[in-house]
């Protein structure tokens, strides 16, 4: 048999790696056919080119999101929606506060307990409808910023309550306009961080309600003073002689200025009331009657409502051997109603029982308390002219009754 023709030299040797060869051209393409992954031009082997670089993995899916932009429209919102969000929620806490006073004055039990039930329901409307239109808004910190506003409404309402209830005068109950005040201070301050903290929207909150109770409580204290000037220049400016009692039993509480039509008088006479009472809850009204037509002719003020039929009138000589007359309504008792007496000359004052609430403690219309006749002669006798010094003290109790009155009845 002939030979086999010899191997070409560059033929591999089985066993031998050819990966490091200098015409190694790669692995077989696809078709397994190393002559065709040449490249096509030229007989030169193809060089394979390293992978391109790859940069790390991200270490999260998610991309952080942009915060919305604080526009001007966001702005508006906030703060018209704020400050009338305040002053809704302040109404409805007003209206809440005085529907529970006066069921607890009353005795409205159901109106006390549904009024709070009811109120908390229309709040939290309230709070979930705003809460929406600053979400859709985009207004930061929405929840924060709706609480803040509930915050102020209800902040007012209940420092508005304290004030009117504890000042000495009553300046006035008007939570709403306050509260819609600090509310649209507290967006100014929302408006001016744009949302982005808390913080300083609270701070001017603080300082709002702080500066509103210094100064409600100093115009309470200017109101109170003011009250008694007045009282005291009226006290002042009477003309006439002023008749007190002269009895360490008997304390003077307040007093007035009044116009009194005399039955037997055209004119109207200017008369000063002081009302006293004594520990045992007595009330003694004294009316002095000492103008010009007294001093002249003190007769009809003495015996001026004697000529009415259901009247009877008797008179009663002091010590001192003044008059003194006694009426007395058969129909309401054996007690004398009333002692008219010239004191001094040419000034009558009028005594008789009186019946009123006085502040402590603070209750409803007493029944006058009868004076009987010996007890008012000898009353009558007490009788002196107040001076300058007294009438000034008396002023200012004057004005301190009054106001307390005014706290009690709120």
């Amino acid at each position: 048999m002939p030979a086999d023709p010899p191997e070409p030299d560059n033929a591999p040797h089985h066993g031998d790696s050819d990966h490091g060869a200098p015409g190694w051209i790669g692995p077989p393409g696809p078709s397994n056919n190393q002559e065709n992954d040449r490249a096509p031009s030229t007989g030169t082997p193809q060089e394979w080119a390293a992978p391109p670089p790859q940069d790390d993995p991200p270490t999260s899916t998610h991309t952080p999101a942009t915060p919305p932009t604080f526009t001007r429209t966001t702005g508006a919102i906030l703060c018209v929606g704020g400050t009338l969000y305040t002053l809704l929620l302040a109404g409805l806490l007003t209206i809440a506060h005085v529907l529970i006073m006066f069921g607890a004055a009353v005795g409205a039990s159901a109106l006390v307990i549904t009024t709070p039930v009811a109120t908390l329901v229309l709040g939290a409307l309230g709070f979930w409808s705003f809460r929406k239109v600053f979400d859709h808004a985009a207004v930061p910190s929405v929840t924060g910023a709706t609480v803040l506003f509930t915050l102020t409404a209800v902040t007012s309402v209940a420092q508005a309550a304290t004030l009117f209830h504890l000042t000495p005068v009553a300046y006035g109950y008007h939570p709403i306009a306050p509260a819609g005040v600090i509310g649209l201070a507290v967006a100014i301050a929302l408006l001016l961080t744009r949302g982005r903290t808390l913080w300083w929207a609270i701070l001017v909150l603080i300082l709002a309600i702080l500066v509103r109770g210094l100064v409600e409580w100093q115009l309470s204290e200017a109101e109170h003073d003011n009250a008694f000037t007045e009282t005291e220049d009226a006290f002042a400016a009477h003309p006439h002689d002023i008749a007190i009692l002269d009895s360490p039993e008997w304390r003077s509480y307040r007093a007035e200025t009044t116009q009194a039509q005399h039955p037997e008088r055209e004119h109207v006479d200017d008369v000063f009331t002081v009302y006293h009472r004594n520990d045992s809850g007595t009330l003694l009204r004294i009316t002095t009657w000492a103008d010009d037509h007294t001093r002249h002719d003190p007769d009809p003020v003495l015996w001026g409502w004697c000529h009415d039929t259901d009247v009877v009138c008797e008179e009663h000589r002091t010590t001192g051997g003044l008059p003194v007359v006694l009426q007395y309504e058969p129909d309401n008792g054996p007690a004398p109603q009333s002692a008219r007496i010239e004191y001094a000359p040419g000034a009558v004052a009028f005594l008789g029982p009186w019946d009123e609430p006085l502040p402590d403690p603070p209750a409803d219309d007493i029944d006058p308390v009868d004076i009987d006749k010996d007890h008012l002669l000898e009353l009558a006798q007490q009788l002196r002219t107040i001076d300058d010094k007294e009438l000034a003290a008396l002023s200012r109790r004057t004005t301190e009754f009054t106001l307390e009155m005014r706290r009690i009845r709120r």
